[in-house]
């Protein structure tokens, strides 16, 4: 159940916060002056996680070797699915993912713990704002 502000229905409170969410969303950088050093940090984090979801996309499906199966509804399964055995990741291939995992983690400290959310007005649009502030091709930010 969404809780809004004191006699707010949930409905009005998810109205609202759609609302200056997709504010934010669309006017970025003219809404909040973000600093330059959490502008790279964002941005930095964003291309982490791009990284980790396409080594993610491109590694096999668990770090460690496990034998496949396939759950059919005849064996008792409601979901038919299938995984073909997994040899594992590589060495190098864990070592990947845990470096980009500490990076992803230091950046996101980095974002959280900024001073500039304390002197924020209303930090949950502005960390919207942020997140998506490098999405539009159009306007620069340095």
């Amino acid at each position: 159940m969404l809780l809004g502000r004191q006699g707010e229905s949930g409905a009005t409170a998810a109205s609202r916060i759609r609302d200056s969410n997709a504010q934010a969303h669309s006017q970025g950088v003219a809404l909040f002056d973000f600093p330059e050093d959490l502008l790279k940090a964002q941005l930095d984090l964003n291309q982490v996680n791009a990284e980790l979801d396409a080594l993610n996309e491109r590694l096999p499906w668990p770090g460690e070797p496990l034998p496949g199966w396939t759950h059919t509804r005849d064996k008792g399964y409601y979901y038919e699915t299938k995984r073909d055995d997994s040899p594992g990741w590589t060495e190098d291939e864990k070592a990947e993912v845990a470096r980009l995992r500490a990076h992803r983690l230091e950046l996101v400290t980095a974002v959280i713990t900024h001073p500039f959310w304390a002197t924020c007005d209303d930090a949950p649009t502005a960390r919207s704002a942020l997140k998506h502030v490098h999405d539009r091709p159009d306007e620069t930010v340095a």
